[in-house]
């Protein structure tokens, strides 16, 4: 069988995409559009990038009225990596798993952020960027704790993943990475110059900045991990949060 040419393989990946979108599932993923076109991927990815260049290529050659994913590539791929992390931890992904739960090539998500690392440390910074801004004298303390905790059970909920890289002993494939996150992120060094900033103010008892905010997160992570398990209910964010802070401020407050 004849290779087919540029202009032909094109066509056929336009011609699966517009039967697969007025299909029964009215949708596609590049996985599916390749076994449809009956193309490699690599065929794909050397006329189509992203998924959303097929659909305005949909659009603009064929006038159909397809929706267009208005996210920006670079975020497609962070959402992608925040989804994939927080389902499997820091090391059972590829950039090629990426490259497919965002819909774009590899060569695309090598383009935006170099390797795995560039990618770890943007989603790592995106999702736990916003802590310190949280730590303000203005604030009470209470105010602050539970503040703190929504946001970091909000990150936790639903995302096994990050709970394994918060407890968890890395293994040797991925203790760098993990080393590397944990640094990144400073959520407890953050948390502890504040606790000892409170110390000093009078508000806490006199004691360990960091063995305090050992102790909060270990609070926060149980109400993620283990209530919802013991208790055989959703995790209650609101409610996680007051009662860790309630447990936490009946110790530490001075």
């Amino acid at each position: 069988m004849s290779r087919p040419t540029d202009s032909a393989a094109r066509d056929r990946i336009l011609d699966a995409a517009q039967a697969l979108l007025e299909g029964p599932d009215a949708d596609f993923t590049l996985e599916a559009l390749c076994r449809a076109a009956q193309v490699s991927r690599s065929t794909l990815y050397r006329r189509f990038n992203t998924r959303d260049e097929i659909l305005l290529a949909l659009r603009e050659e064929r006038q159909l009225g397809v929706p267009i994913d208005l996210r920006d590539v670079e975020q497609r791929i962070l959402d992608a990596g925040i989804a994939l992390i927080g389902a499997q931890g820091l090391s059972s992904w590829t950039i090629e798993d990426i490259a497919r739960h965002a819909e774009v090539s590899p060569t695309t998500v090598y383009r935006h952020f170099g390797d795995r690392m560039g990618l770890m440390q943007a989603s790592s910074a995106q999702l736990f960027g916003g802590q310190s801004a949280l730590f303000t004298a203005s604030k009470s303390l209470e105010d602050t704790l539970l503040a703190f905790a929504r946001q970091v059970l909000q990150i936790l909920s639903g995302r096994p993943g990050l709970l394994s890289v918060l407890i968890g002993a890395p293994s040797e494939a991925d203790a760098s990475l993990q080393a590397y996150l944990a640094q990144r992120l400073g959520v407890r060094r953050r948390l502890a110059v504040w606790l000892g900033e409170e110390i000093e103010r009078g508000r806490l008892h006199p004691a360990d900045p960091g063995a305090l905010a050992g102790s909060f997160l270990g609070l926060l992570i149980a109400e993620a991990r283990l209530v919802p398990d013991l208790t055989g209910q959703p995790l209650d964010i609101d409610a996680a949060a007051e009662r860790a802070v309630r447990l936490f401020l009946e110790g530490a407050r001075a």
